[in-house]
C-alpha cells in the first residue's frame, strides 16, 4: 500500500519478481551523500537509493555494471569504494514498486 493505494500483491519472492532479471548492488563509498548524486546521473544506474551508511542500485547486469560503477565513482573521488551484488531487500522492492506506479498510475501485481 502506498498513498491508500494497492501497488503490489504477492510472497516476497513474487515481490522480488517485480525487478525482473535486474540485479541489486550495494554500493559503499566514503561519502554516501555525493556517492548518491554521481550515481543518479550515470545511466547504468537504474535506481539508486540510501540505504544505511550504502547505496542500493538496480542494474540490467551485476558482473558488468559494478565494475563500471566503481571506475566511474573512483573517477569523481569517491575512493575506495565498492560494489557488490546483493539480494533486494522487500524495501528494495517497495522503493521500486512505488515508482513504477507512480510512472503508470496503474496498479502492479507479481
Amino acid at each position: 500500500m502506498h498513498a491508500g493505494r494497492m501497488i503490489a500483491v504477492g510472497t516476497p519472492a513474487e515481490l522480488r519478481g517485480l525487478l525482473g532479471t535486474r540485479s541489486m548492488l550495494e554500493v559503499r563509498a566514503p561519502d554516501v551523500l555525493a556517492a548518491l548524486t554521481v550515481l543518479e546521473h550515470e545511466p547504468r544506474a537504474l535506481e539508486v537509493s540510501a540505504f544505511g551508511t550504502a547505496l542500493h542500485v538496480l542494474v540490467a547486469d551485476a558482473a558488468r555494471d559494478a565494475p563500471a560503477l566503481v571506475a566511474v565513482l573512483t573517477a569523481a573521488g569517491q575512493s575506495p569504494c565498492e560494489a557488490r551484488p546483493i539480494v533486494p531487500s522487500l524495501e528494495d522492492v517497495f522503493l521500486h514498486a512505488i515508482e513504477h506506479a507512480e510512472d503508470t498510475r496503474g496498479e502492479v501485481r507479481a
